[in-house]
């Protein structure tokens, strides 16, 4: 017990911190239009979808242990692939059958659609964080332990851990990828209190790691905006809400959101909306203690809200985005000139033929040629934005297209 605590102490402080019976049937999407949020329930050792904000849960799995066996602990990451609907966490488990006690971690999937959990062979190293690139299903691991800690990438069947790259440092944040460049982005501390913090950016493709200058301030959690291109995280003390530059470590303030002091590490983010969920404790009961609430955050203009109590604990969070299409996209072209949100058919009809230019280019592999079309498409969509396009159809349209560009095949 005391190394699950000192394990989740050290993510959560650390970076300037740091076959399973099936509940339910199929869920529909709780989090909004755009994708769903999945929240480990660590009270009930569940995988639930909530609602950021109210705070309601609908149970999806039971990924607890048999009852002979104490715990678990677990991993405060948790990632999703959207093209296979499946989720992927860390369980800390301790047996007590043999002597001295062991501890392992496992990795579970989820599939979002059944709630089915598949478990893995306990791994050879425990993980602390998990990150998923979109574009080609590779899940990759930070290692728990040291010396050193590792990238590695993770077989989520076998559980075989593949060693990618060393890391500097002793302490590491929660970790973000960006799919589109397979740059893997994780804040790395050295040394006490108050501690040097620099970005480290991973080629999980090559295995290369570029370091940046000093932080002004280490970061706890990483997220990436595939939509902006941009990553974004949240300081440790105090807790702030930043745009980062992972190749000169300058921090960018945005808004003045107020996270409070309790704030857990695991973040989500929600691109096509530029929405960033957070988890935030607070003390709703004086005898329960913290409870979980849900942030979310705007990446663009740093505005946040609140949500609901979600009346439990929650170690982690994973937002999965519904899946952007070609054939999609262009429905909802179709959809908005149908509803009014776009009220010209000429408009209409001119971002119907870039879209289908851009598929077509898409569909012959030809991605440079789809993501200048894609990008014609962008430029047009917001040039009308509040004239012959709903201001809010339009950033969804404009998102949308990004996403195709960022996961051109």
């Amino acid at each position: 017990m005391a190394h699950k605590l000192a394990r989740w102490f050290a993510l959560a402080c650390g970076s300037s911190v740091g076959l399973l019976p099936l509940l339910v049937s199929p869920l529909p999407a709780a989090a909004g239009g755009s994708g769903t949020l999945f929240a480990l329930d660590i009270q009930r050792s569940s995988v639930a979808i909530v609602d950021p904000a109210s705070g309601s849960l609908t149970p999806l799995a039971d990924v607890s242990l048999p009852p002979d066996q104490p715990g678990p602990g677990w991993s405060s990451s948790m990632v999703v692939d959207p093209s296979t609907h499946q989720l992927f966490l860390v369980r800390i488990v301790s047996d007590f059958t043999v002597f001295p006690p062991v501890e392992f971690d496992q990795l579970l999937s989820v599939n979002t659609q059944s709630g089915a959990v598949a478990v893995s062979p306990a791994l050879a190293r425990p993980i602390n964080s998990l990150a998923l690139d979109a574009s080609n299903g590779a899940l990759f691991g930070l290692t728990a332990d040291c010396c050193p800690s590792q990238i590695v990438r993770l077989d989520p069947v076998s559980g075989t851990e593949t060693p990618l790259v060393d890391l500097p440092g002793d302490r590491f944040s929660i970790m973000a990828i960006a799919p589109a460049t397979h740059l893997l982005y994780v804040d790395s501390d050295s040394g006490p209190f108050p501690p040097t913090s620099t970005m480290l950016t991973v080629n999980t493709l090559a295995g290369d790691i570029a370091q940046s200058p000093p932080l002004t301030i280490g970061v706890r959690s990483l997220v990436y905006d595939t939509s902006s291109g941009a990553l974004f995280g949240v300081t440790f003390f105090p807790p702030h809400f930043i745009r980062i530059d992972p190749s000169t470590g300058v921090e960018t303030p945005l808004g003045n959101y107020d996270f409070g002091f309790f704030l857990e590490p695991g973040t989500a983010i929600d691109s096509a909306s530029h929405t960033i969920f957070f988890v935030q404790d607070v003390f709703d009961d004086p005898i329960l203690g913290p409870i979980a609430h849900i942030a979310s955050v705007n990446d663009q203009t740093g505005a946040g809200v609140l949500g609901g109590t979600t009346n439990t604990n929650i170690a982690a969070i994973a937002f999965e985005p519904t899946l952007v299409t070609p054939e999609g996209l262009s429905a909802d072209v179709r959809s908005a000139l149908e509803s009014g949100a776009i009220d010209n058919s000429g408009v209409a009809s001119s971002l119907l033929a870039e879209l289908n230019a851009a598929a077509a280019a898409r569909s012959r592999g030809d991605c440079g040629t789809a993501a200048k079309l894609y990008t014609a498409f962008i430029n047009d969509v917001t040039a009308q934005s509040g004239k012959h396009i709903a201001a809010g159809t339009a950033s969804q349209l404009a998102s949308e297209a990004q996403v195709l560009i960022a996961n051109c095949p």
